[in-house]
């Protein structure tokens, strides 16, 4: 049977979304390979691309955590053009793209879903969480609090709670020993443990403050580019939730706009599960 040349919009699209998933993996470890190699490249004399993920230089373009840039003016009161540069280039990411640096380039984000899916094949769970109404304002109060412990400690507190912050710096601990390395990381070891035993992914769901920033900026734009949802597709029961139970963060899928933006980490997952159920959800605008 010869291939149709020009594919209609619904395989292009169901294409698009396959593509999309695909991807998503790979750059995940791609990120994490290159944070273990860039200390070493770097002394070898390489700098096109240098920093953590606190604030990183890719090829001259900066990129900063927000918060980085928020805590350095709190501090002491220096407006760094090139941090705020980064930190309004990733929160234009975000108005655009919505949390696609938690779905893609995060590395605890990674850690923390690859356990999820772990304890999901050694104990798995009848039904997903039901989504807490309170989870963005949780956050917000986590970032508040460490925003107000800065300013009293004169410390960047926020800076030891950054899940991807600390892990892109691990490897430059390293070189200053093996101790010195694995005590940075004890609280990582400690939150991935707890979300393993429980279940649940608290961090990213309830409790990061790195991803209040890129919330309020994917909030923005509600209409841009993320998981849409096209009821007359769907062919699902109201009791069935097979895309639900695909999401880690027990997100909603099926809701006029697709789950909500602030939330959605554009992991696609739910979108993959839906192919075989009718293709009612999709990635794109």
């Amino acid at each position: 049977m010869r291939r149709d040349p020009h594919p209609r919009p619904a395989e292009r699209s169901l294409a698009w979304n396959a593509w999309y998933a695909r991807l998503r993996r790979p750059t995940q470890f791609a990120v994490i390979l290159l944070f273990l190699a860039l200390p070493w490249a770097n002394a070898q004399g390489w700098t096109r691309i240098y920093g953590s993920l606190f604030a990183v230089n890719v090829y001259g373009l900066p990129f900063a955590d927000p918060l980085s840039a928020v805590q350095v003016l709190l501090l002491d009161g220096h407006f760094a053009v090139q941090l705020w540069t980064g930190a309004a280039l990733v929160l234009l990411l975000a108005c655009a793209m919505g949390r696609v640096f938690c779905g893609w380039l995060c590395p605890y984000g990674l850690l923390s879903e690859l356990v999820h899916a772990l304890r999901g094949r050694w104990k798995p769970q009848a039904h997903a969480d039901a989504p807490s109404r309170h989870a963005f304002w949780l956050r917000i109060a986590v970032c508040a609090l460490g925003l107000a412990a800065a300013g009293l400690c004169a410390f960047p507190v926020l800076q030891r709670f950054s899940m991807p912050g600390e892990l892109s710096l691990a490897p430059v601990r390293a070189l200053e020993g093996l101790t010195v390395c694995l005590a940075s990381l004890v609280p990582q070891g400690m939150i991935l443990l707890t979300e393993g035993v429980s279940g649940r992914r608290w961090w990213c769901r309830y409790a990061c403050p790195q991803s209040v920033c890129l919330s309020l900026a994917a909030r923005c734009f509600p209409r841009a580019f993320g998981v849409k949802w096209t009821p007359g597709q769907c062919s699902c029961r109201q009791d069935d939730r097979p895309c639900r139970s695909a999401c880690s963060l027990g997100l909603a899928p099926r809701q006029q706009g697709g789950p909500p933006r602030g939330e959605c980490i554009q992991c696609a997952r739910c979108v993959s599960v839906c192919a075989e159920h009718g293709a009612a959800l999709r990635m794109g605008l």
